[in-house]
């Protein structure tokens, strides 16, 4: 039933649409069953910029919107009766436009379709009168032939016990079907069976047994066929569906591993005489518990609401949950979260499947879901590395008309990425609308530089100084697969004498150091300088004797370097003592901590009178000893203190002797 569409103008002037554009349309009227919990309104979207709102003008009974803005919104807790809804449209400048449809609840009282007994007649019996079950209004029923030897004739294809004429020898099969709006949870078909034999050719009767129905995988079930009475016997066949039967010839045979579905078995008889017939019976296995009839959770985009749930899953289930109708249709404008449940009994009711689904009507940002960001090192010797980047995941029941990223401009944005940071932008066209979404890919250098420092340079100190600022560093050699920021050396403009090492650091583009190490040599060769004493002269003690003195403490010697580390010797060495008058010649070095070295000579002259120590005989035993170097008789007529007896020792004896 449509009523008279309703126009509201309240402000003409310079609207930009006519009445005709903003005209609201509320759709088809409304079946639905009470029990069916939810149902759709059918209304027009309205046009581009305006806001359509569904509101109730029936004055009594209760009632319920899932989303009062969405033209196919769900309604649900309402009574049995007659509701009259109105659907108002505001489009720009201020055009109202209203349309009004209706809402027929029923109860659900209604049985499942059920054509009655399998009959048998013989002739010249050519009609029957079929039993199928009364069905409520608003629904109606119709019978249809399925098979048969010739076509019959209904007296009333809307009656439940209709007659059937024109039957001749043969069998048919007659289908009860439920029409119009379906309050129940069952099946909206049934087939009877009428068998039409010869007269006087079979004398019993043949039955293959009700239909059966059952839960579960694996079901299994004994067969229920008519008796037999000797020599009539029977035989089981399987003509749709599958499954084991153990015993063929029982008229209760057990039938074993029947799968899910319609499974057919035909029950065949022979009386013994030659005459044959057959029934056929079925065993229906429904599922049970839960099942995946909806598939997963998905997510629509915020501007395309609608979608059909009812497909591809089992008829006559009943549906329950947000925003869903009695039909499956899942209708909602605002963003948000909605959990369906559908719930499917079979015909004698005596096992339930069901299933349930989450669907995110998201914002249009949320249909497009990129991959995890992506971090991984760079190939070795590379600046960066070959990646497979996965193409993002779209929300489930979006029609995708193309996808893009801006790395390559097409949808694979697998490739070589370099070190760093990239952003991979992707956007997703849909039929209702765009998405974008954003991918991170980091590829980390960890790969040091490589570095190889010159070998060691080596300088003098510059004069009179410890120092050298005559070093040019020779840079090393560099190489990175991402390229160099900067080479650094520790080093300084003046080098003190030694080795110092001067620690070279290269740096790359993503801050991985290696250092080397450059050796600077500074070499001291410049002797100490110092003045040589004058010569000097000793007098002779009472005892004839003159101990060389210590020169080094008259003698300061300076040097570039420290003086600290200065060394003095001189020969003969302090305290050696000397007999008798002579003059020696005193030799002295100087040594800095480098080992260079200054050396001079002056002369010592011991003088003075004295008795003579010796005498021939000593003469004699000096001679007995001439030429002796260190040994103790030598050390005693060693009288010039150079370590060993020769000529001047022997003339300084015979200085003393004469």
């Amino acid at each position: 039933m449509k009523h008279t569409l309703l126009f509201i103008c309240i402000i003409i002037c310079n609207s930009s649409l006519s009445f005709a554009q903003c005209e609201a349309n509320a759709g088809t009227d409304v079946f639905t069953c009470q029990e069916a919990v939810q149902t759709n309104m059918n209304a027009e979207m309205p046009p581009e910029g305006a806001v359509g709102t569904w509101s109730i003008i029936s004055d009594n009974g209760t009632f319920s919107f899932c989303d009062l803005h969405s033209p196919k919104t769900s309604i649900s807790d309402f009574d049995p009766q007659v509701y009259t809804l109105l659907w108002t449209v505001e489009c720009q400048g201020n055009l109202l436009s209203a349309d009004t449809a209706q809402v027929y609840v029923y109860t659900a009282s209604m049985m499942p379709a059920n054509a009655g007994p399998d009959m048998d007649i013989t002739t010249p019996q050519s009609m029957v009168q079929l039993q199928g079950n009364i069905v409520m209004p608003p629904a109606d029923g119709q019978w249809s032939l399925v098979s048969g030897p010739n076509i019959p004739y209904f007296t009333d294809i809307n009656s439940h016990n209709t007659f059937v004429a024109n039957l001749v020898i043969g069998m048919y099969q007659f289908k009860w079907s439920i029409l119009g709006n379906s309050c129940y949870n069952g099946s909206i078909d049934d087939i009877v069976q009428v068998t039409v034999f010869q007269a006087g050719s079979l004398p019993f009767f043949v039955g293959a047994g009700q239909d059966q129905y059952l839960c579960g995988f694996d079901a299994n079930t004994n067969l229920g066929a008519f008796p037999l009475t000797s020599p009539a016997s029977g035989q089981w066949s399987i003509i749709a569906g599958s499954g084991t039967i153990l015993n063929v010839t029982s008229p209760f045979a057990l039938v074993s591993n029947l799968p899910i579905g319609q499974n057919t078995f035909v029950w065949t008889v022979n009386d013994g005489q030659g005459n044959i017939s057959s029934d056929t019976t079925n065993v229906f296995v429904h599922n049970t518990g839960p099942m995946d009839f909806l598939g997963p959770d998905f997510s629509l985009c915020s501007n395309f609401p609608f979608t059909d749930l009812s497909l591809n899953v089992p008829e006559n289930g009943l549906w329950s949950g947000d925003c869903v109708s009695a039909q499956g249709l899942f209708t909602a404008v605002s963003p948000g979260e909605y959990n369906i449940h559908l719930e499917y009994t079979n015909l004698p009711g005596n096992c339930v499947a069901f299933d349930d689904i989450t669907i995110s009507n998201a914002a249009v940002s949320n249909s497009l879901i990129c991959g995890q960001s992506i971090t991984t090192s760079n190939t070795i010797s590379q600046c960066g590395k070959s990646l497979v980047v996965p193409t993002p995941q779209v929300a489930g029941g979006l029609e995708l008309i193309s996808i893009v990223n801006d790395f390559n401009g097409t949808d694979n944005a697998s490739g070589f990425y370099p070190s760093g940071s990239s952003v991979v932008t992707w956007t997703a066209e849909f039929e209702s609308c765009t998405a974008t979404c954003q991918q991170s890919i980091l590829v980390i250098d960890n790969e040091a530089p490589f570095i190889n420092c010159a070998g060691t340079i080596s300088l003098l100190t510059e004069t009179d100084l410890c120092t050298s600022s005559m070093v040019e560093l020779e840079q090393p050699v560099v190489s990175d697969n991402c390229g160099i920021s900067s080479l650094t050396n520790n080093g300084t403009t003046i080098f003190n004498m030694g080795i110092t090492s001067v620690i070279w650091t290269a740096t790359d583009n993503s801050g991985n150091t290696t250092s080397c190490i450059q050796n600077i040599m500074v070499i001291d060769n410049q002797p100490p300088v110092f003045a040589c004493l004058d010569n000097d002269t000793l007098l002779l003690s009472a005892n004839c004797e003159v101990i060389v003195p210590d020169y080094s403490l008259q003698i300061l010697a300076t040097d570039n370097c420290d003086m600290s580390a200065m060394t003095y010797n001189q020969y003969p060495l302090a305290g050696t003592i000397l007999n008798g008058p002579q003059e020696i010649t005193v030799n002295f070095t100087a040594t800095d901590g480098s080992g260079n070295s200054s050396n001079c000579s002056f002369q010592l002259v011991a003088t003075g009178t004295c008795p003579s120590p010796f005498s021939i005989e000593d003469l004699a035993a000096l001679l007995g000893v001439f030429g002796c170097v260190g040994t103790p008789e030598c050390l005693q007529y060693d009288l010039n203190g150079d370590g060993m007896v020769n000529v001047q020792d022997l003339l300084i004896m015979m200085s003393f002797i004469n």
